[in-house]
């Protein structure tokens, strides 16, 4: 097993916000650089670590000597830095999709009550709701599932249909999120409507039973990492 260093421009911090919870993972400022260290790996990286788009990286060896990771001559060595676990150099800051909130327009379409039975694809609830649940759901349906939340502390939760959730319940059509029990009329309208609201496939079209609709980008959507949510359990994170 090996320990690399990783190192970023200081501008690019908040590009780590994807492994800031990596266990074990140090950082320091360095001038206009962000070194990282404690990241071990056995032979190739792993697709956690390779989400670092690190500037350069080396192996870290005796005496904290460093190497290129193919390079058997050292070039330099570790300095002496004020190491930090990332969480405290990047602060949890969540990104916000726009729910509960303002809704963004009105399209020109209308919902009626369907009788078809769809499966429940996204749940929306409270933030303390979905902490509280998330803590009795098991690992292996929780890393199955992503969330986003929104402004007003509400959440929603895609892939929902594997846990039991309390909250309003949406099922999908194509990048179209329905209310439960609601369809376009005509139905064919959701893919005209995909096609001219969210035509590069980037977005969530989240709509209400009158018509009126939020657009959520799919970058907001977190895993559902125990850790991360151990973190928004926090004082101040939940509140």
């Amino acid at each position: 097993m090996k320990e690399l260093i990783k190192i970023i421009a200081r501008h690019d911090l908040e590009s780590l916000a994807g492994v800031r919870t990596l266990p074990g993972l140090l950082a320091a400022i360095n001038g206009d650089e962000i070194w990282l260290k404690g990241i071990f790996v056995t032979g190739k990286e792993t697709s956690e670590t390779l989400k670092i788009a690190a500037q350069k990286t080396f192996v870290l060896g005796a005496d904290n000597l460093l190497f290129p990771p193919d390079g058997l001559t050292p070039v330099g060595k570790l300095p002496a830095l004020d190491w930090q676990p990332l969480p405290q150099l990047l602060p949890l800051t969540l990104p916000t999709a726009a729910l509960g909130g303002k809704v963004h327009a009105k399209a020109h379409v209308q919902l009626v009550p369907s009788q078809k039975q769809e499966e429940i694809y996204a749940t929306e609830l409270s933030l303390n709701e979905w902490l509280q649940h998330a803590n009795n759901i098991s690992m292996v349906r929780l890393c199955r599932v992503k969330f986003a939340i929104g402004s007003g502390k509400r959440v929603l939760v895609l892939n929902s249909a594997i846990i039991s959730l309390p909250g309003k319940f949406y099922w999908k059509q194509q990048n179209n999120l329905l209310p439960l029990g609601y369809d376009f009329n005509p139905s064919l309208m959701g893919e005209l409507i995909g096609k001219k609201l969210n035509p590069d496939h980037q977005n969530l079209l989240v709509f209400d039973t009158d018509g009126s609709y939020t657009s959520v980008a799919l970058d907001n959507f977190m895993d559902g990492n125990r850790a991360l949510l151990n973190q928004l359990s926090t004082p101040g994170n939940s509140d």
